[in-house]
């Protein structure tokens, strides 16, 4: 069904995060609760913006990296072209959301990752660590919302998709870049820095 399969890709991009926290690596959407530390003055907002920056154009250069790999991997052959087709399908979509729609699902998406990011960091040990990613991770996937980073490489991959099954190419760098990932950066930015940091921050100033 539907929703299973929604499930089971959430549960499987768990797995990315978890190889981002155990490995101390950077993830854009999880440094947007970086802004929390501005607010507490322990770190100045023009070193965070330039974190964002430098994470997020990293971020992009691994993505499009995969890219290549999987376009050149033969992979697109798998399941007699039903793989190939649905890639293609799930990219096309991502490019046909309005403005508004990308922004709020953005917001509703790093909502999420940054509570996982924030458990992690709550967590006493790696086995907590893991066990606090799957449930906000695999929720944001099935309920459809959208994050930067996956779309990075979602949104490339489903072009050279379309161009392998020789479809008319709907899919652009200017869909890929101005109708998705920049109002999906901006809402990411405000699920995380404000929904979590900012709220968060309250919590606890207050608490003290």
């Amino acid at each position: 069904s539907f929703g299973f399969t929604q499930l089971l890709g959430g549960l499987s991009f768990s797995v990315g995060l978890v190889m981002v926290v155990l490995g101390k690596a950077d993830l854009f959407t999880g440094n947007c609760l970086l802004f929390a530390r501005c607010l507490e003055g322990y770190r100045h907002l023009k070193a965070t913006l330039y974190n964002w920056l430098l994470v997020y154009l990293g971020n992009l250069g691994g993505s499009l990296l995969l890219v290549f790999l999987y376009a050149h991997s033969g992979l697109f052959k798998m399941g007699g072209g039903i793989i190939v087709e649905r890639i293609a399908a799930i990219a096309q979509a991502k490019v046909n959301l309005t403005f508004q729609e990308a922004l709020v699902r953005g917001i509703l998406c790093n909502w999420l990752v940054c509570l996982a990011v924030l458990f992690c960091i709550m967590a006493e040990n790696n086995l907590n660590r893991i066990l606090a990613i799957p449930g906000p991770i695999a929720t944001f996937v099935a309920l459809g919302y959208e994050h930067s980073v996956a779309n990075m490489y979602l949104l490339p991959i489903g072009m050279m998709a379309q161009k392998y099954l020789q479809e008319a190419p709907s899919i652009t760098w200017g869909k890929i870049f101005f109708a998705n990932l920049l109002p999906v950066t901006l809402g990411n930015i405000v699920g995380g820095s404000f929904f979590v940091g900012f709220l968060y921050f309250l919590l606890f100033d207050k608490e003290k």
